[in-house]
Formats: C-alpha cells, structure tokens, sequence
C-alpha cells in the first residue's frame, strides 16, 4: 500500500487534500474527491487514523475498557459493541483490565488517549473508582458512556442491567418457593450494582413484611488479599447456624460457587435443604452440579445500546445526558425448590 505522500504525488495533488478526501470530504470538490477515491480503492490506499486526526478529522475508533473478557457477560458487551459500530464504521479498541485496585484500568485509558480515540466506553463496577481517576478522559472533553452502573453526577451517559428489577425477580422466586429465611452475598463498596441488587431484594422482601437481617448479609471487599478465605469462613460459620438461612442469593454467580463449595463441605444438599440463586447468567452455570439458578444480564444488547449512545453524543454533543436501564431475567435452573 503506497504512503500518504506517494498517494498523492501519484494523484497529482497535495498530502491535505487527501486527507481531507477522508476525514472531511465535504470539503473537497465532488469531482476531485469522486476521482481520488477510486484510484483509492484502485491501489489499495487508505490513511491511517493518525495521518486523519493530524489534518483534523477522526478516528472512526472508540475506546472500550472492561474486565475480563473471560467472562462471559463482558464477552457478551463486547460483541455488542463490535457488531454496532461496524455498522457505521467505526473500530472498537477494547482494552481488558483486572478490576481490583484501579490501576490497570487508568493505563488502558491513557493508553487509548494516546491513540485519539473519538469517544470512551468504561466499565466502573469496581471498587475505587471515583470521577477523579478519569480526570484524563474528562479533560479530553470525549464523549463517554459508562456500563453496567448508573452513577448520578457523573457527566457521562451510562446504561447498565435493570439489578433492581433482577434482584426481585430472585426474591419473588425464592419466596414463591415457601422461603422465608434468607442471606445475601456480594462485593460492595456502597456504589456497586451489587448494592442495587442489595436493595431491590431488601424491597421485595420488605413488601411482603420480612426484613433481611443484616448478620445474614455477607459483604466482601475487593481490597482485601483474603477474601476468598474470608468468605469462605463467613459462609461456613452463617450455614453451621441452627436456624440457617433455606436460600442465599448471591449477587454474582462466582460468589454462588462459593456457597456450592461451603454447602458440600458442609453436607448441606443443594436445592434440598438449601436454595441457591446467582446472577449474571455465566457460561459455566449450566454445567455446574446442580446447574444454577441466576438472572440474566442481556449483555449484547448493553454493547449495542452503548454503542448508539456514543455514535448519538458524537453527532449530538449537546444533547442531554441519557441513563438507561436493560431488562434482566430470571432462568430456572436445578439450585432452588420449595421447602
């Protein structure tokens, strides 16, 4: 593929007029612009995004930083994402992080500032993140759209699973079942959408007159290196209990797991004498003895919401902010019956 310069010099006109051919072409006369693109396209030329931005264009590219794309909800976004903005041809750069303290997260964001991204796709539903770590983003002045958390005061647009409504579609499943004794199990820092799966299944609960008791809510904090074994005690100690909880909702299905483990150890039968639900829906929770009850996150359609915010505020700048919420589903598995 021949460079800029020998593009042009083949042409027969200057390197910004070809620039502009492709980052502005409404500035180029339409038989010049006509001409250029085909002997584009003849000799397999196409500017960089760096050449692009130099003469004041764009990109076309958005940056996107979220967690382990092991995972499959953030897979799922992911896929999302790529399908919608090649629609309109643009290029998602989707950098991972691994969410514990932060750090990870803020390089991948200076490093896709670095590549003059259009706009930024973050995930902030990790612990220790505040407005000041995107500091960088927000004096670029990008566009930004937040996942899987709403958090008010943030001058971003934000769309995120509806964890209220899936926290009591799990409460009202559990207390269809009879179950009147519960336990709640999450990471938390008081921003999360854990804590809003806390409070919608505290809700439901409260509307049928029953209250969580808070010894039976366990909460877990990422910034500790002992956390699993933390867990791990706290569930054995909350299950050895006389009048144990009959069901435990954890707030993500790898804490479910974690109840899995406790319970075998323990010789507690799962649904039998103890219902599970978890949530998100991960790939694994159907293979797992017995296969989960969870909620489901549509995580496709978060990536493809997210990517109409951007492709919206990159054309709309002024526009008011939008925050919206995606449907989740409860999926009946083996891990839950009536007591």
């Amino acid at each position: 593929m021949p460079s800029l310069r020998e593009f042009s010099k083949m042409a027969g006109v200057s390197t910004a007029t070809v620039s502009r051919v492709f980052s502005k072409p409404d500035t180029v006369a339409p038989q010049t612009r006509e001409r250029l693109l085909k002997l584009a396209d003849r000799m397999g030329f196409r500017p960089s995004a760096v050449g692009r931005v130099a003469f004041g264009g764009k990109t076309r590219s958005v940056g996107v930083v979220l967690p382990s794309l092991e995972i499959s909800h953030f897979a799922q976004i992911a896929l999302g994402l790529q399908d919608r903005f090649m629609e309109d041809d643009y290029l998602p750069m989707i950098l991972q992080h691994s969410g514990e303290f932060g750090i990870d997260a803020c390089k991948a964001i200076r490093r896709l500032l670095d590549h003059k991204v259009d706009a930024m796709i973050m995930n902030l539903i990790y612990e220790g993140f505040t407005p000041k770590d995107f500091a960088d983003v927000s004096k670029s002045g990008l566009p930004v759209v937040t996942l899987d958390m709403v958090r008010a005061g943030l001058p971003y647009d934000s769309v995120a699973s509806d964890d209220m409504m899936g926290a009591r579609l799990a409460a009202e499943h559990l207390l269809d079942l009879g179950h009147r004794q519960f336990a709640f199990l999450y990471f938390g820092d008081g921003h999360s959408s854990a804590d809003v799966r806390l409070q919608g299944f505290r809700d439901a609960l409260n509307e049928h007159h029953l209250a969580l008791h808070p010894d039976r809510v366990l909460k877990l904090m990422f910034s500790r290196d002992d956390r699993e074994a933390l867990l791990l005690e706290q569930l054995t100690l909350l299950l050895q209990e006389p009048d144990r909880p009959t069901a435990i909702f954890a707030a993500t299905d790898f804490l479910a797991m974690n109840v899995y483990k406790v319970a075998r150890q323990l010789k507690i039968k799962i649904p039998q004498q103890l219902s599970v639900i978890g949530y998100a829906n991960l790939n694994f929770t159907p293979s797992v003895d017995p296969p989960l009850t969870t909620i489901s996150q549509n995580g496709y359609q978060i990536g493809v919401k997210a990517a109409d915010m951007v492709l919206k505020r990159l054309s709309e700048p002024d526009a008011p902010y939008v925050h919206e919420l995606i449907p989740t589903q409860l999926v009946l598995r083996q891990s839950t019956a009536a007591i």
